[in-house]
């Protein structure tokens, strides 16, 4: 697989601190300090604070005069409600598609969508959680320009980075285990063939499927949404709560 290029050093130094918070190796509300990375990338501190920028500006940070910057943190409901919203519109997404697409058009979308999932794939079992959330995206995001509403992608435009770090929460699902791989990619997988088919209420029902069964692993990985640096998690009214010993759950 070919390595991103990247344009500036800002670019690069963004996607290995991004890279950092989806992998969860800086949990929620963990400080990034600026003397750390720029000593850890052996760049000077300008390309840091624009990343962390650039990063806030995607929701991934936030920054304050007081504490700096550090991983944005978001409740269950947050992430649900991101979630629910997009259900509502990536089925509406899948339907436009599968009305208005036709011939050669169809065809091309189908063989993009064959050869974004198996990207994802790649991604998924090579341990790459950037290009895992990428592909995941670029496939979502697919369907909608097949959709050719420009409305509904007005609609869906907040959402793409709404909340971030349900990013995170997607490759923690995923990489737990293979069958949760395949299981991923092979709703994708029966989304396309449905859409390839023509078969517009399939489609539908395999989207809202597909979204269900994010939104319900979520809500059983819902500790780790919220997860201060010390190991608490965050209750969705801001208030921390210690996790039980020995329960971690395990996808």
């Amino acid at each position: 697989m070919v390595a991103p290029k990247y344009e500036t050093k800002t670019e690069w130094t963004a996607a290995q601190i991004r890279d950092s918070i989806l992998s969860g190796r800086i949990p929620p509300r963990g400080r990034i300090r600026i003397q750390d990375w720029s000593k850890r990338l052996a760049v000077s501190a300008t390309p840091i604070r624009e990343a962390l920028k650039a990063l806030e500006a995607e929701g991934y940070v936030k920054i304050s005069a007081h504490r700096g910057a550090e991983v944005t943190a978001f409740s269950s409901k947050e992430v649900s409600d991101s979630y629910k919203i997009q259900l509502a519109l990536d089925s509406l997404a899948v339907e436009f598609a599968v009305q208005r697409l036709s011939g050669a058009r169809r065809t091309a979308t189908v063989r993009r969508l064959r050869a974004i999932n198996e990207e994802l794939r790649e991604a998924l079992e090579g341990g790459d959680p950037r290009r895992a959330e990428k592909m995941n995206l670029d496939f979502h995001k697919a369907i909608y320009e097949a959709a050719d509403s420009p409305l509904l992608s007005k609609a869906k435009g907040p959402i793409w980075g709404g909340v971030p770090i349900a990013g995170q929460v997607f490759w923690e699902d995923v990489r737990a285990s293979e069958d949760r791989i395949r299981e991923s990619c092979g709703e994708h997988e029966a989304i396309i063939q449905a859409i390839e088919d023509g078969d517009r209420q399939a489609a539908i029902r395999l989207t809202r499927h597909h979204l269900d069964s994010g939104i319900q692993h979520l809500v059983e990985r819902e500790p780790q949404l919220a997860r201060s640096p010390d190991g608490h998690a965050s209750a969705p009214g801001g208030a921390t709560k210690r996790r039980r010993s020995g329960t971690a759950r395990k996808g």
